[in-house]
């Protein structure tokens, strides 16, 4: 059997990281089929460097235009549409703003576009633990497995459904950000009980270990964490939520620009 020379190591390797890169990306599994992805390989590994940029630029034209789907989950009343509102710069009322009210509102997924990616699509999902939606049937009504990326929003201390949530994230194999709404209505309560001895920091860094120790319990690996009000897009933890955001998103595009095909 022949040696590999240089060259053709350096292809496989390409051609390794390339497939692993693939592999490993939720969103590309479910546009680009496999029968696709092993012929880019083959046509890598043979030199037909021409006829598999043919077929790179059609992947790349299918991964821009392809819709991201993030599902936005968590209890009913948590700020689920409240929270989807102020990320894109919308107050109730708003022409297309998510319908929010003091009781159960969304009976069924509902979509929302991004402003500044329309391709971004969020999902405001009817909430956990209610007779219409109860834990046990959740996941199957809510379509769980269809969604690209999730938060999930709580406006109390960490319960059971957020167990249940993160770990039905984790089967899918996906990721997630936790967020912590109604920050603002948690600080002003406890200033108003304890007037003398509040510290905000002290109380905000209670209650981001009240979170980490409950993913700990469950032994899942810390995700995201974000404190936010949904009344003040500028305060706590939401610039750097929308920040975040956009920065996974602006590179969404682009994830193949960093394996040298040639």
């Amino acid at each position: 059997m022949g040696q590999l020379c240089s060259s053709d190591v350096e292809e496989l390797n390409v051609a390794s990281t390339m497939d692993t890169y693939f592999q490993n990306f939720n969103m590309i599994n479910k546009i680009i089929s496999e029968e696709t992805l092993n012929l880019i390989t083959s046509k890598l590994i043979s030199g037909d460097t021409e006829s598999m940029g043919v077929i790179i630029d059609g992947v790349l034209k299918k991964v821009t235009n392809a819709s991201l789907n993030i599902a936005v989950t968590g209890e009913c009343g948590s700020g689920k549409s409240s929270f989807i509102n102020a990320l894109r710069g919308l107050k109730p009322g708003d022409e297309q703003s998510a319908d929010i009210g003091v009781v159960e509102t969304t009976m069924e997924p509902t979509t929302y576009q991004h402003p500044k990616f329309p391709t971004v699509i969020f999902w405001d999902l009817p909430g956990i633990g209610t007779t219409n939606f109860p834990p046990e049937e959740y996941l199957k009504k809510v379509k769980f497995g269809e969604y690209d990326f999730f938060i999930i929003i709580s406006s109390a201390h960490f319960k059971d459904t957020d167990v249940q949530l993160a770990k039905a994230i984790k089967e899918t194999r996906k990721h997630f950000y936790f967020v912590r709404s109604k920050i603002d209505i948690d600080l002003q309560s406890e200033q108003k009980h304890k007037p003398k001895t509040f510290d905000q920091e002290k109380v905000l860094g209670q209650i981001r270990n009240n979170c980490l120790q409950g993913f700990r319990q469950i032994n899942m690996e810390t995700p995201q964490i974000f404190f936010i009000s949904n009344d003040d897009a500028s305060m706590y933890d939401f610039p750097v939520l929308t920040n975040r955001i956009l920065s996974d998103l602006s590179a969404r595009p682009y994830i193949l620009s960093s394996i040298c095909w040639v």
